[in-house]
């Protein structure tokens, strides 16, 4: 070991193999489908990063139209969820809310796995 190097830590371990990401390629940074988190970061919404993740290639403008509408539909709670939240005191802890609406939410959470699973935009 030459002076000023680092040992121990995970450095070259591969702890597994994907095609979405590469952490501490040539020795540093993050990315995602081959961009650099920084430009991601810098020039792309949230939206924009999502649909990389999941479709491979950054969105044109009509992709990110149609996948932000596809959001925006799933973004409301199933009528029996609000109504059953809305019920629960407010000085109540959290814990009183979120397991009961993790319950709740459990056909929703279906929902949006089964558009994973066609292939959705919310997938």
């Amino acid at each position: 070991m030459t002076s000023g190097s680092k040992a121990g830590g995970l450095a070259g371990v591969v702890v597994g193999e994907t095609q979405v990401s590469t952490v501490g390629q040539a020795g540093h940074g993050l990315t995602y489908r081959g961009y650099s988190i920084e430009d991601l970061s810098s020039h792309s919404t949230f939206e924009e990063v999502a649909y990389l993740l999941i479709h491979d290639q950054l969105p044109n403008a009509s992709q990110l139209a149609d996948y932000k509408a596809e959001l925006v539909s799933m973004r409301a709670l199933p009528a029996a969820l609000k109504t059953m939240l809305e019920q629960i005191p407010a000085d109540a802890h959290r814990w009183m809310s979120s397991e009961p609406g993790a319950l709740l939410s459990a056909p929703w959470s279906q929902r949006v796995a089964s558009a994973a699973k066609r292939g959705s935009p919310t997938a």
